[in-house]
C-alpha cells in the first residue's frame, strides 16, 4: 500500500511538472509570437499609415512641404516596409527617383496628443502663437538641454514658413498639428537639429507627423553575424576604410557640433551608409547632447551603492559612494564604447569585431591599441570602463592609415 500511495504521489509530482513546463512553453511561445508582430511590419498596414495621412491633408488637417508630393503629385511613393525598431515605422520610399525613408514614432497621428481641445460650443479650441511657441521650447528643451527661446524655434523644427498659415484659423491649426506631433519625437528633435552635421541623415522633409530622411542602410560589416564573411584579408582594405569612418564622426560628434553629442547605444547597426560611403548615424534615441546628458541622463540626485547604478547604456555613470548618489559626470567616451563595442572582439569570440585579423605589419600594435581603448586602465569588473584618450584615437587611425599604404 505504501508503495502504490508513493508510486501515485510520484505520478501526480509528475503531471504537476509537466503541466508547468507545458505552461511556461506556451507562454514563451506566445510572447515570442508578440515580439515578432510588434517589431515585423505590414506592408497593408503600412501603406493605411500613407493612404490615411493624405486623407487628413485633402481636408485640410495636416500640413507639410511634402504633402504635395506624396499625396497629390505622387512624386514620393511607398515601396516597401522594414521590420520596426524600438516601435517606429519605418518605410522605404521613392522621391524623385532617389530611395528615401519615411519615419513616424506613432503610425497615425492621433496617436499623438492633439495640439486642441473642443470647447463647450463644439468648437476647437488651439492655443495662441506666444503659447504654442512656449509649448515647442519646452519639448526641444526636454529632448536636446539647451534653452532656444533666443532662436527661431518652430524655424528649427519645421520646413514650411509659419507666418503663411497666421491668419486662417483652420490652416493654423493643421500647421500646429503638424508641428506638434513632430515636437513629440525625440529622434526627429535631434537630426532636425544637429542638420548642420555631415553625418547625420538629411532630413528633405515633412507631412503631419511623418518625415523624411536621407537612407542610409547599415552594411553587412557592422553586423558581427554577418562579419564572419569578411574576415579574410582580402576584406581587410574595406573593414579598415570603415573603422576610419567611424573615427571620423566620432571626431564630428565632439569637435563640428555645438554641444559634444553623447552616444549611449553604440552597435553597428545604428550607424549606416550612403550612395557615396559617407557614414552616418542613422539611429539617435540614445544620443544626447552634453547638457541634456549631464543634468537629466546621469541624474545627480540618483541614489547608488554602485558605480553601474548611475550607467545609461553604453555611457558609464559613476558614484559618489560616500554619498551613495550619482554624479553628473560620465566617465567613459564615444571612443572607449565603439573599440569595446565595435572594434575589438568580445563575449569569448561569439561576437567578431570589425578590426579583428588586421594585417601582420600592424596586428601587434593595433590589437595593443585597441584592447587599451575598450580599457583604458585595465579595469577588471566588466562594467567599470574610462575614458579613452585622444592618443589612443590618433595612434589607431595612424595604424589603419598605415595597414592601407602597405
Amino acid at each position: 500500500m505504501r508503495r502504490i500511495r508513493f508510486m501515485r504521489r510520484s505520478c501526480g509530482r509528475r503531471k504537476v511538472i509537466y503541466y508547468i513546463i507545458l505552461i511556461a512553453v506556451a507562454a514563451l511561445i506566445a510572447f515570442a509570437m508578440y515580439t515578432y508582430r510588434e517589431n515585423s511590419c505590414d506592408d497593408r498596414e503600412s501603406r493605411n499609415i500613407i493612404t490615411s495621412l493624405c486623407q487628413l491633408y485633402s481636408q485640410g488637417k495636416v500640413a507639410g512641404n511634402l504633402c504635395e508630393d506624396m499625396c497629390t503629385a505622387s512624386i514620393l511613393t511607398y515601396k516597401k516596409c522594414t521590420n520596426y525598431r524600438g516601435g517606429k515605422h519605418i518605410l522605404i520610399s521613392d522621391w524623385k527617383g532617389k530611395t528615401v525613408i519615411l519615419k513616424t514614432k506613432e503610425a497615425y497621428i492621433d496617436k499623438y496628443f492633439p495640439i486642441g481641445y473642443e470647447g463647450i460650443d463644439g468648437e476647437t479650441n488651439i492655443p495662441s502663437i506666444v503659447e504654442f511657441t512656449d509649448m515647442i521650447n519646452t519639448s526641444m528643451t526636454s529632448v536636446l538641454g539647451l534653452n532656444m527661446l533666443k532662436q527661431d524655434i518652430i524655424g528649427r523644427l519645421w520646413q514650411m514658413k509659419f507666418d503663411d498659415f497666421i491668419g486662417d484659423k483652420d490652416k493654423l491649426h493643421s500647421a500646429m498639428t503638424s508641428i506638434w506631433s513632430l515636437a513629440q519625437q525625440d529622434e526627429y528633435i535631434m537630426m532636425q537639429y544637429f542638420q548642420n552635421s555631415s553625418h547625420i541623415p538629411e532630413i528633405y522633409g515633412t507631412c503631419g507627423h511623418i518625415y523624411a530622411m536621407e537612407y542610409a542602410p547599415p552594411g553587412d560589416l557592422l553586423d558581427p553575424r554577418l562579419l564572419n564573411n569578411f574576415l579574410d584579408g582580402s576584406q581587410w582594405k574595406l573593414r579598415a576604410k570603415i573603422a576610419l569612418d567611424i573615427l571620423q564622426l566620432l571626431g564630428a560628434m565632439n569637435n563640428e557640433l555645438s554641444h559634444p553629442l553623447h552616444l549611449c547605444d553604440i552597435k553597428g547597426e545604428n550607424f549606416g551608409f550612403t550612395e557615396t560611403g559617407l557614414i552616418k548615424a542613422i539611429d539617435v534615441d540614445m544620443a544626447f547632447p552634453d547638457p541634456k546628458m549631464k543634468t537629466e541622463m546621469l541624474n545627480p540626485h540618483t541614489k547608488c551603492s554602485k558605480h553601474s547604478d548611475c550607467d545609461w547604456f553604453d555611457c558609464k555613470g559613476w558614484c559618489n559612494i560616500e554619498q551613495s548618489k550619482c554624479t553628473d559626470k560620465r566617465i567613459n567616451n564615444n571612443l572607449q564604447a565603439v573599440c569595446e563595442k565595435i572594434f575589438s572582439t568580445r563575449y569569448e569570440n561569439v561576437f567578431n569585431g570589425l578590426l579583428q585579423s588586421p594585417p601582420e605589419s600592424v596586428a601587434v600594435q593595433l590589437n595593443t591599441a585597441i584592447k587599451k581603448c575598450a580599457n583604458p586602465t585595465g579595469e577588471t569588473s566588466p562594467g567599470l570602463r574610462f575614458e579613452a584618450p585622444q592618443e589612443t584615437f590618433n595612434e589607431i587611425k595612424d595604424l589603419l592609415l598605415k595597414s592601407l599604404s602597405s
